[in-house]
């Protein structure tokens, strides 16, 4: 499961990226989300948090913060 994580990982960030590009909020939440679920599920916390304050902001519309 690591190893399938560390694979998603540069595709992750790249759609987390993309959204910020656009200004697409919702697209940065779902991203943020569905990257915090998967670091979750391989015990990385702080990566899962930092998902998590991502998700949170973006659904705040505060794309600045990002």
């Amino acid at each position: 499961m690591l190893e399938a994580f560390f694979e998603n990982v540069p595709v992750a960030l790249a759609q987390l990226e993309e959204a910020v590009r656009l200004a697409d909020a919702h697209r940065l939440a779902t991203a943020a989300l569905a990257f915090g679920d998967a670091a979750e599920y391989v015990g990385a916390q702080q990566v899962r948090d930092t998902a998590m304050q991502i998700e949170s902001l973006a659904e705040q519309g505060n794309l600045k913060a990002v």
